[in-house]
């Protein structure tokens, strides 16, 4: 009979702790920024609402704010943003980043790479089709060191996320990137050439043979945007979409 009752009031004592109530720490105040609906104890971490632009490429971003207020006003080319500098934008948000230099594959010049081979599909000229171009170069064309391969292999770490998705810019993507960076003086692009000229690769395919490139030290035509020859050697900037 006592062993009875002592299972008893142990079989009580455990249902009465598998019902106790366990401590969910957080912010326990419905009117703050980080309000916590889970918790039950109050751990002090409650934080205001800080209204402002939380548009990190408009020109009145706010880096205190935590709440949009719908403010948000202009766009901001030539910003850092995602491991880069943005040097163009869509009217759905996105838009295009330059890497910080030339230099963060380990190479500035390569050339474009199978030369009197023509690549299917590398021939977008348009801004949104360097990324196609630069799958289809990798997937045509198995020379190493070219410079769709330099921007595929590119990883840039900032402010602790990893970019790893850059592409050789398609020739109207290339000409933005002119326009925007390198005409307003950002981006440190290359003047003095020591290959004979500033030329940097776009992803386009003119024919076999050549690809187009822009000079970036001609100023006199939108940067002279020219056809080269693809065992020429040219700088290179990768670019990535956001």
């Amino acid at each position: 009979m006592m062993k009875k009752i002592l299972y008893t009031l142990l079989a009580v004592s455990l249902i009465f702790s598998a019902c106790e109530k366990k401590d969910i720490e957080g912010c326990t105040d419905s009117t703050m920024f980080n309000y916590n609906p889970l918790a039950n104890t109050d751990n002090g971490t409650c934080e205001t609402f800080i209204y402002g632009c939380t548009n990190q490429i408009a020109l009145n971003y706010n880096t205190d704010a935590n709440s949009d207020d719908g403010s948000c006003a202009g766009s901001c080319i030539g910003c850092l943003h995602e491991g880069g500098i943005v040097f163009y934008l869509n009217a759905n948000g996105g838009g295009l980043i330059a890497a910080p230099s030339d230099s963060l594959t380990g190479d500035t010049v390569a050339v474009w790479g199978c030369y009197s081979d023509t690549i299917p599909g590398a021939n977008g000229t348009a801004i949104g089709t360097g990324q196609q171009n630069t799958d289809d170069i990798i997937n045509g064309c198995n020379e190493s060191g070219i410079a769709a391969r330099l921007c595929t292999s590119l990883t840039v770490i900032s402010n602790g996320q990893v970019y790893d998705d850059w592409f050789l810019p398609s020739k109207e993507e290339l000409n933005e990137m002119y326009l925007n960076l390198y005409l307003q003086g950002l981006g440190g692009f290359v003047v003095n050439s020591e290959i004979g000229s500033a030329r940097y690769w776009s992803s386009t395919e003119y024919n076999s043979s050549s690809a187009w490139v822009q000079l970036f030290y001609d100023t006199s035509t939108d940067g002279f945007p020219i056809e080269n020859a693809k065992s020429n050697l040219g700088y290179v900037r990768a670019i990535r979409a956001f």
